[in-house]
């Protein structure tokens, strides 16, 4: 039993200590708060442990805050369990920290607020208040511990903030402008500051009554306020947005409202615009308010910066147009421009209420001309078209070497010697055309068509046309090809009965070509045949089979004339030949005993040649193909007994 008991009390000491230790331990927490912005508070720091029995003659605390949301302005300890110990001492030497500690000859003793922190309030928002330890946190020399539950917050309230609008107008005098007020508490009380110059409602009807400077302010049910400052000038300068045609001349309008009353007698101004878009710029007062001043000092030295000033006798009245600005619509992509004061003076003195204004205008419609390119010849002329829907005449055509070619009211184009040239017209809207290149040629220059029957030879013409006045021909050379070397063989050049026979002739032979060159005293004229090229037709030739002709590396003279080739043909023919007397049918009467088959097709031929005193008789019937040929000797004979067709 006596062991029980001691055990008994054993624990129940154990159960004491412990409670004792716990004890030891002074809580202290803070109480949030709030209040508003620039208002001073008193934030509590409260004991939530007893202070009574524990011995407290000294303390000391540091707290840290925001310095950009909170300034400590002292510490209030009246009505507090720390009063007895007087005014405690603050340091807040450094920035967001304060720094307390008080002492007394008696205990202090109670539960409840220890202190007020007195803090202003700089800004709206949350700051929290923190101790900064135990080190800077105690009673007496560190007994009994100090013990913060929690961090302390001040919430920072905004002010009410009375917002007025419009935010610093510009008025112009005589008119009216509706104020509204926002952020604060209804009904509104509206002032101004200066009612020489304007009045308003008590609904915020502003008017304004003349030139100059005042505030207007609205306060709230509350008492708060917000103000606006408001300037109101004496006249309003516009300038209108418009649109033009390309390459017209436009007037803008500078207009100015009613300038009676302010005495006006000069004026100066600085309005920048597009130099590409508008060109050709002059200052025009005819029928503007300013047309019995002097003309208007114009200064146009800097591109793009228009400075027109002017003065008079007379004070100007009323409203109206005050000048024009004139000039070119001039860029021909299509542009617009600004019209911008950049200073806007009456008497030297007198601001102006600015509306800038612009003008657009797009480019010219499209135009094409038609052909676009071509090869011409001298005498030769070629019509040439304006393409586009908003064409419009008249039009005017120019071409980028004159010498070279012309074009007439007509719209022909006419070649005057050879080259290179492009053309340009121009409609009545100033849209414009260009055309890509015409190759100009001072002649034609042509080898014939020609066909022969196979295994014979056969000679084709080269004849050239008009010339140019004072061009002419005293040398050529030159390249003949053949494109089908085995059917026609080119074998030498011929000039005996054509224009250049009196001409020197020296030529050399490809497999399919002949080259020549001639030369002479005598000027070749014009439209006549220079020579011929002779060749043989392969006797193995089928007929109808055609080699082209084509001339290459031809140089007449130096150079000049430049002549535009037209190649030629040479094809192989069949000849039925009659050389007898009497019937169609019978084989003797046809050369090589060879009758024509009874539909003659095309590259073929008959000759009618019977004997003398003897005759052709066709007593069959007989059909000619387009592209045959039927050939009746002269003074030959030849009687049609049935049918003969051409087809």
């Amino acid at each position: 039993m006596k062991k029980l008991v001691r055990l008994i009390l054993f624990c129940c000491l154990g159960l004491m200590m412990a409670t004792t230790g716990t004890a030891q331990n002074i809580d202290f927490q803070f109480r949030d708060t709030s209040s508003l912005v620039n208002t001073i508070i008193d934030v509590p720091v409260t004991a939530t442990s007893t202070l009574t029995g524990r011995g407290v003659l000294s303390y000391a605390l540091q707290f840290t805050y925001p310095a950009n949301n909170l300034s400590v302005e002292g510490v209030v300890t009246g009505g507090t369990i720390s009063a007895a110990f007087g005014i405690p001492t603050i340091n807040t030497a450094v920035p967001g920290v304060v720094t307390i500690a008080g002492a007394g000859s008696a205990p202090l003793s109670g539960i409840g607020n220890f202190i007020f922190i007195r803090f202003k309030i700089l800004q709206a928002g949350t700051s929290s208040i923190t101790n900064t330890g135990s080190n800077n946190n105690y009673f007496n020399e560190g007994d009994p511990v100090l013990n913060f539950l929690n961090v302390g917050r001040v919430n920072g309230i905004g002010l009410p903030v009375i917002a007025v609008n419009p935010i610093s107008p510009v008025m112009l005098r005589g008119e009216t402008l509706q104020f509204t007020a926002t952020g604060g508490a209804s009904p509104y009380t509206w002032s101004t500051s200066n009612n020489s110059v304007s009045g308003i409602s008590a609904t915020g009807l502003l008017t304004a009554t003349a030139v100059g400077f005042t505030e207007v302010t609205a306060v709230d049910a509350n008492a708060y306020s917000g103000k606006t400052n408001l300037e109101i000038r004496g006249y309003r300068l516009s300038i209108p947005d418009t649109t033009g045609p390309y390459n017209t001349y436009m007037s803008m309008p500078v207009r100015v409202s009613d300038l009676s009353g302010l005495n006006v007698v000069s004026g100066s101004f600085n309005i920048t615009y597009n130099q590409v878009a508008f060109t050709d710029i002059s200052i025009e007062t005819t029928s503007s308010l300013l047309q019995n001043f002097s003309p208007p000092v114009t200064n146009l030295s800097t591109p793009g910066t228009i400075q027109i000033s002017f003065a008079g006798s007379s004070p100007l009245v009323g409203a109206g147009v005050l000048f024009f600005i004139r000039g070119k619509l001039s860029n021909p992509a299509g542009s617009s421009t600004a019209f911008t004061f950049q200073n806007a003076t009456l008497n030297e003195d007198l601001l102006a209420i600015i509306k800038n204004g612009s003008v657009n205008y797009g480019a010219p419609p499209a135009i094409s001309i038609s052909p676009n390119t071509g090869q011409l010849v001298f005498g030769d002329s070629l019509l040439l078209t304006v393409n586009g829907a908003n064409a419009t005449p008249p039009f005017n055509w120019t071409v980028s070497e004159q010498s070279l070619a012309t074009v007439g009211a007509n719209r022909y184009l006419k070649v005057t010697r050879s080259g290179q040239v492009t053309i340009s017209v121009s409609d009545a809207n100033s849209a414009t055309a260009t055309t890509g290149i015409f190759q100009l040629y001072d002649t034609y220059l042509r080898i014939g068509d020609a066909s022969g029957v196979v295994g014979q030879q056969v000679e084709i013409p080269i004849s050239i046309k008009a010339l140019p006045p004072g061009q002419d021909v005293l040398s050529m050379q030159g390249k003949i090809f053949t494109s089908n070397p085995s059917l026609f063989t080119l074998t030498d050049i011929v000039t005996a009965g054509t224009a250049s026979s009196t001409y020197s002739v020296s030529t050399s032979s490809g497999a399919n070509f002949i080259q020549f060159a001639l030369a002479g005293t005598t000027p070749l004229p014009g439209n006549s045949l220079l020579f011929k090229v002779r060749g043989t037709l392969n006797p193995a030739a089928p007929p109808g089979l055609a080699s082209t002709l084509s001339l290459q590396d031809l140089l007449l003279n130096e150079g000049t004339p430049l002549p535009f080739i037209q190649n030629g043909s040479v094809s192989a023919v069949v000849v039925y030949t009659f050389i007898g007397n009497g019937n169609w049918d019978v084989a003797s009467n046809w050369s090589n005993n060879a009758i024509p088959p009874a539909f003659l097709p095309a590259n073929r031929e008959i000759i009618i040649d019977p004997d003398v005193n003897g005759e052709c008789v066709l007593n069959v019937a007989q059909t000619l193909a387009s592209g045959s040929k039927f050939t009746v000797k002269a003074v030959k004979k030849f009687r049609i007994m049935t049918n003969l067709s051409i087809q």
